[in-house]
């Protein structure tokens, strides 16, 4: 007997402690880690000191828990900064039960003032024309009793006053900018992305019950002084918006495995995972809104809508769709301009008085315009994964090798279109290497290739261009060139979509040659249907400076297929061809996306 009694103590000593150990302290709890923005290791993202009662508290939850519990305990009005932490600390510290609450009567007012009975995110379609925004934008809308319009947006953006450029990109991409949230009019946020910048908005309700949505509210207000390193591809708008979110859920791992990129479209892919997604509502820009009505107009009502925009001074007919083209086309004008150019101050308040005339004279009309909706095109979120990794074979001159393809972000002309703009590329870090022999070899390395080639018509003329920086192996010689380049041109849609641009780029070889390149690319691309797009490519260019096969002309023939089985396969065979070397690359891989 006094064997088993000893034996059994031994156990309960030695199980005891495990039992103990395996409980965790609520410091180190998922919901407390959220609260500090803080990863597994306790290291928080939020850089500006203010934030932190512990002055160890950015790197220590610990510490910054019990700093935390001792401030509510000597000054209970400290709850009002910190009301989410005030909830979840009064979960686990019994001595803080019999504190009384304070009014707080700044954060009711504030909660008053919003009166958020819901959450929406809110996905603004990729905008080129800021490296911020190059992947899209993401921002949440707090619903209200009333029209959404009227509803308040958070944002969270860099605070920087430079405008885009190199200087601008770098920052971004090395943290040189703090990122706050703030607050404003969702119909502000409609008005700039919607009109200013013709950006599609895409709206996904959030399923937060009650109590996720009273935990989503605290917090946001403790972080309105929080500042944040604000980082283009990673620590961007909608990865700090993630971690909002998951503020309300700690539950759930949403900001984990985006160490490298968070494009704003994967993050909904992970909100819709953890079953806080199911639904999504489309409010096109102000440019698909005329192009969906333009196509209702008949031939004589385009041409009166054509005859005002020459002479905006003169009598307007009263044809409400006429009227409303009118009015809509000003508007875009006068933000967007004409021939790709901004307007100037004369220019637009002319163009403002249009709308005014036209909106004026449409007023006094009774007659609906009976205008068919824009049918809504495929979500982002319906795309292909951001992730591309590729495998197959490569024959350059008829001998083989084995290529290997890895690109972190987002979508090439040839990918699927699906739920994307069939007319831009967007490819960051594009790395191919190949095998031959046991022998590695890298071919390729684009740091950024990004393209935009919308086509011009009757109504619309913007600008193509490209900005491409990397390495690639040059077919005609074997050698390596490092190469910054960049394009401006034309896209017409003559029965397929055809661009054409002028070409420069300075060029580095491997032993540190340096010269420039300028010609011109023609490129022509068509779909079979979204999902299975071709390209041919014909480009001439002209090399000048002190690199192998200075002055010498050059001329590629480049051909592509490729067929997007799914979101995440992809099959695609390319064939170039250089005129001069008269050498031939055939390639073909089957592609993954995750």
């Amino acid at each position: 007997m006094r064997d088993f009694a000893r034996r059994w103590l031994a156990v309960a000593l030695f199980v005891l402690p495990c039992s103990v150990a395996a409980t965790p302290a609520p410091s180190s709890s998922a919901a407390w880690l959220a609260l500090l923005h803080a990863d597994q290791d306790g290291h928080s993202r939020i850089d500006s000191a203010g934030f932190f009662i512990s002055a160890e508290g950015a790197r220590d939850p610990q510490a910054e828990w019990q700093a935390t519990l001792d401030g509510f305990r000597d000054d209970p009005a400290l709850a009002c900064r910190y009301p989410a932490r005030w909830q979840l600390m009064r979960a686990h510290e019994p001595q803080l039960a019999d504190l009384p609450p304070d009014a707080c009567a700044d954060y009711a007012r504030w909660r008053e003032r919003l009166g958020t009975r819901g959450v929406t995110l809110v996905l603004a379609s990729a905008y080129l024309g800021n490296p911020s925004s190059t992947f899209g934008h993401t921002f949440l809308r707090l619903d209200a009793d009333g029209s959404p319009l009227l509803a308040w947006a958070v944002n969270f953006a860099a605070q920087t006053q430079d405008q885009p450029g190199p200087s601008y990109a770098i920052k971004g991409l090395a943290g040189g900018y703090t990122g706050r949230f703030s607050l404003g009019p969702y119909y502000d946020k409609v008005a700039e992305y919607a009109y200013l910048e013709q950006r599609n908005l895409w709206e996904y309700p959030l399923k937060l019950d009650a109590a996720a949505l009273d935990r989503l509210l605290a917090h946001l207000w403790e972080l309105q002084h929080a500042g944040f390193d604000y980082f283009f591809l990673d620590e961007n708008c909608s990865f700090q918006l993630l971690a909002l979110i998951q503020a309300s859920r700690p539950e759930l791992p949403l900001t984990r495995g985006f160490d490298l990129f968070a494009a704003p479209v994967d993050t909904i892919r992970r909100l819709q995972a953890h079953g806080l997604i199911d639904a999504v509502a489309y409010r096109p820009a102000l440019r698909d809104t005329l192009e969906g009505r333009l196509q209702q107009l008949d031939a004589e009502q385009q041409a009166a809508v054509q005859a005002i925009l020459k002479s905006p001074g003169a009598v307007l007919p009263e044809q409400p769709r006429v009227l409303d083209v009118v009015a809509d086309l000003a508007r875009y004008r006068s933000a967007v301009g004409v021939l790709g150019r901004r307007p100037d101050a004369a220019r637009k308040a002319r163009w403002l008085a249009l709308e005014e005339q036209a909106l004026s004279t449409r007023s006094g009309l009774q007659q609906a315009s009976g205008w068919l909706p824009a049918p809504a095109p495929p979500a982002p979120d319906q795309s292909h994964l951001s992730q591309r990794l590729g495998a197959g074979g490569l024959a350059l001159d008829g001998v083989s090798q084995l290529v290997l393809d890895w690109r972190p972000a987002l979508h090439d002309l040839l990918d699927g279109a699906y739920g994307l703009a069939a007319d831009s590329e967007i490819a960051i870090l594009d790395t191919q290497l190949s095998v031959r022999s046991g022998t590695w070899r890298l071919q390729r390395l684009s740091l950024i290739d990004v393209r935009s080639l919308p086509p011009r018509d009757a109504w619309f003329s913007p600008w193509s261009w490209q900005v491409a920086a990397g390495y690639r192996r040059d077919l005609a010689d074997g050698q390596g060139l490092w190469r910054l380049a960049g394009g401006l041109g034309l896209s017409r849609t003559l029965g397929v979509s055809a661009s054409l641009l002028g070409q420069a780029a300075a060029v580095l070889g491997e032993g540190g040659q340096r010269g420039l390149e300028y010609g011109a690319e023609l490129v022509l691309r068509e779909r079979w249907h979204a999902n299975a797009p071709w390209q041919i490519s014909v480009q001439h260019t002209r090399r000048v400076g002190r690199i192998v096969g200075d002055g010498d002309d050059r001329t590629w023939l480049r051909v592509g297929q490729h067929w997007q089985i799914n979101p995440r396969w992809g099959l695609r065979v390319q064939f170039a061809h250089e005129h001069r070397s008269r050498r031939d690359v055939l390639e073909a891989q089957l592609m993954r996306y995750f």
